[in-house]
Order: C-alpha cells, then structure tokens, then sequence
C-alpha cells in the first residue's frame, strides 16, 4: 500500500516508489519533503529515471520473448547483431536476448540473468545489498528495479529476492524494529505520526515518545517487552544512557560468579565525633553505638539520643535511602555501596516480583480460554487487562528505582 500510494503521487512505477522509499528509509513523509524540494537531485540520489515515469529498468518491463519470432524484425528479416560488453559475445538485438534499463546500456539476457543471480546469492560489490545493484555499465548509477529481477529470476531466487526487500522494510526504516528477544521474528511498528506513542502492525507502545535518548516502551505480538530506542529492556522512567550507566555498574559489582558484591556489612557510626566501623550481626535497623552510645538507623544513617539530639526513628525495616552526609563520612569503608545496594536491592524485588506477575500473566490466558467458551467475553477481557496493568505497574517500579539512584535533587 505504501509503494503504491507513492506511486501514484510521484507519477512513477511501483518498481521505481521502491527505490525511492528505500533511499530515503522508507520514510514517506521525507521522501515527499525531498520531491518537493528537488525532484531531480533526489531521483539522480537515489538511482532512478527520470523519464515520464517509464521505470527505472524502462525497457525490462514485461516477461522475456519466447517465440522464434522475435529474433527478427518486424519486416521478417535477421534482427541487428548488438555485442555484449560484459562477455563480449554478439547477439541478436530483440528482447528477448538483448535488454537495457532506462540509461540505455544494453547486454545480453543471460549476462543480465547471471548477475542478479549472484548479487542475490552472494549480496553486491563491497558488501552492499542486492537492493543496491545498479547498471553492469562502469560508472553508471541507475538502481535495478524489482521489475528486473522479477522478470529474469527463477522463482526460487526471485523468493529470496523478495525476502530481501522484506527485511530492508524493516532493518533499514527508522520506525519498525525487530523483537530483540531470542528466536522472536515479530517487528514493531511506531506511529510516528501520532508522536511514537501508537504502534501499528507487530505491537504497541507504552512509554514515552522516539528521539533524544528517551524511553519508548513497546511489546511485540509474542509478549516481549522492550525499548524501541535502544532495544533493551523496556525501563522507563530512565533515559537510554541512564539504562546503560546502570548496567555498567551493577557489572562492575558482580564478581565472577555473578554474584552481587556487597560492602555495606561494615558501616560507620553516622556521629561526626565518632564514626568507629560498625557491624550489625542480626536484629532490627535500629542499633547503639558501643563507643559514642549515639542511636541511629543501620540503613538510613539518622541518629540522635546523645547531646540533646532526638532519636532517630525506631523502626524494624526502614526503607531511606543513605543520607549523602553518611555516605561522604564513609570513605573506602562505605565506597557508595550504601546508596547503590539500596537502590539495587529494591530495584530487584521488583524484578522478581515482575517474574511473578508473568506468571499470573499466563494463568490469566488460560482463563480467559475458559471464560470465552463459557460466554462470559467481558470478564475475560477485564483478566487480560489487569494482569497487563499489572505487569507495567512491576516494569516502571523496578526501573524507579534507578531513576531514583540518579536523582541528584
């Protein structure tokens, strides 16, 4: 429907809007800004006729010539002899073994046939793809069009030909992606138009908008949830950078046997007067210091009770971050392991608690089975949906975490 519809504005062929779409990453709204503004440079570009039209393979539309007939000309004769310059034998010059594109470079059929068949099976000259493949000529650039390779491939290659061009739909236009999950073939499709946040064909968005390292949260037919941006895992509120910062630091504390490197069973007394190492074997957060007897909070840092300063909160599971102060204090002993193991552990329990919540995921579809054969739509549709609302619910928790890791503010 795209190639047609840019067909038909431009006034050229299907095999010529292909060419053009590709050039300009099958974007179609570029490519009209770019027709607007200089049809001729665009079309000299991208390789392709300008000739009314005609087609950038003009005189290769149509099946090849079978009949003994038309290795004649119209009076009966002997048709003209033409010389291929690629295998440098003579042929009669009739359709049906002598063709040229629009540039009007003329060689033999089989010469023709010969190459596209390689450029299909091994790819094009430096690496590029057989959607590349311009004129046999030196130095020209005109594009061979599908018209071309259709009329001279044998169905078997021209299939493969075919799921070229299907692939650079996809791999080379800037709002449709493939699922990156392991053996997933689905793609997704944003609606840029409707500003990134609607997806059309594989799947739908839930995040943000395209552009400026922000995240745009897509799921594919299949169920995987990704970043259309930077195709790792879908992580809103954090921006792409933000996502690969985290990364690097959790690597960074992992030990070879993927196990999280913690420092914080050592911590300092947060009393500025004080600050003797402290270790807390077991019990609540709330503990005295042997030396200074100030309280405070194992995991927060707030103390008080000694020199008219108030307690600290007297709680069993306190869920404050590290105050900066505390950490500061802390030097090689606390090496921001604090602030980072809070952030991480939290980050975490919330990942697993998203493991559980695919779980009811799935259980909800089989529900859903039952309840349809059961007539009753609405319920299941109302399942489905809170176990998706669910699943985003644990998704955004998990990476608020890290935003919150971040925040400087």
């Amino acid at each position: 429907q795209l190639v047609a519809s840019v067909a038909d504005d431009m006034g050229v062929n299907e095999s010529q809007a292909a060419t053009l779409l590709r050039h300009a990453k099958w974007d179609a709204d570029h490519l009209q800004r770019m027709y607007t503004q200089d049809m001729d440079s665009l079309f000299r570009k991208a390789g392709v006729a300008l000739d009314g039209g005609a087609g950038s393979s003009a005189a290769a539309v149509g099946p090849l010539p079978t009949d003994d007939t038309d290795t004649k000309d119209g009076s009966g004769g002997s048709a003209p002899v033409m010389t291929c310059m690629v295998c440098f034998d003579e042929a009669p010059d009739t359709p049906a073994t002598a063709l040229a594109l629009a540039c009007g470079h003329k060689f033999c059929v089989t010469c023709w046939r010969d190459n596209l068949i390689n450029v299909v099976r091994t790819g094009g000259a430096g690496g590029q793809s057989c959607l590349d493949t311009t004129c046999m000529w030196s130095g020209c650039k005109l594009v061979v069009g599908e018209d071309t390779f259709m009329r001279l491939l044998d169905a078997e290659v021209a299939s493969m030909y075919q799921r070229v061009r299907l692939l650079s739909f996809v791999d080379d236009n800037s709002s449709i992606c493939w699922c990156p999950a392991t053996d997933c073939q689905e793609a997704v499709a944003l609606n840029t138009r409707a500003g990134g946040g609607d997806v059309g064909g594989g799947g739908s968005a839930d995040e943000g908008t395209v552009g400026g390292g922000k995240p745009v949260g897509v799921v594919c037919r299949k169920g995987h949830h990704f970043c259309f941006a930077c195709r790792g895992d879908s992580h809103a509120p954090i921006s792409c950078a933000e996502h690969r910062a985290w990364d690097r630091k959790v690597q960074e504390k992992q030990g070879v046997d993927g196990k999280m490197t913690k420092l914080d069973d050592v911590k300092i007394c947060p009393n500025p007067e004080c600050g003797v190492p402290t270790t807390k074997i077991s019990g609540c957060m709330y503990i005295q210091c042997a030396k200074c007897q100030a309280h405070w909070c194992w995991q927060c840092g707030d103390w008080g009770g000694i020199k008219n300063k108030p307690p600290p909160h007297h709680v069993y599971d306190c869920n404050t971050p590290p105050t900066k102060s505390w950490v500061d204090a802390g030097g090689e002993i606390f090496a921001d392991d604090g602030r980072f193991m809070f952030y991480f552990e939290r980050s975490e329990n919330h990942h697993a608690a998203l493991k559980f919540a695919e779980e009811n995921r799935r259980a909800a579809e089989e529900k859903y089975d039952q309840l349809m054969t059961g007539g009753a739509e609405s319920s299941a549709d109302v399942i489905i949906a809170a176990a998706e609302t669910l699943l985003q619910c644990r998704r955004v928790l998990q990476w608020s975490f890290v935003w919150a890791f971040f925040e400087t503010e």
